[in-house]
């Protein structure tokens, strides 16, 4: 094999491999732009938002949900789940279930001392 032979496939095997890695990095950033995305719409679903979330006094379990849902593997099942409509309920697997639990609590109870305070 000539010198620039070797050369021309040391370029090809290089280029190959940056391709690779720039695949891999571009699938990553994709799932988790997507994921972030998810855990939102299990939120409306759920029907709390990231401020339900801090004023229950829980930012930083949010952060750690935001990080279960991404490192979850069911995020095709939690997609065709969230876009069924008239569903209401979350996938069985969901890892943030017992989070999402809280917050709603959290909120219910909140509004119901609002109402109760009213009344008064």
């Amino acid at each position: 094999m000539a010198p620039w032979d070797v050369l021309s496939l040391s370029i090809v095997v290089t280029a190959l491999l940056v391709a690779v890695v720039a695949l891999m990095r571009w699938r990553r950033a994709t799932r988790i732009m997507g994921t972030s995305v998810l855990i939102g719409e299990a939120m409306k679903r759920c029907g709390i938002t990231a401020a339900d979330a801090e004023a229950a006094g829980l930012e930083a379990e949010a952060l750690v949900a935001g990080q279960r849902c991404t490192a979850c593997a069911s995020d095709r099942v939690c997609r065709v789940v969230l876009c069924e409509l008239g569903r209401a309920d979350l996938p069985g697997s969901c890892p943030n279930r017992a989070f999402f639990d809280r917050v709603v609590a959290h909120k219910t109870a909140a509004r119901d001392a609002r109402a109760f305070a009213g009344w008064r």
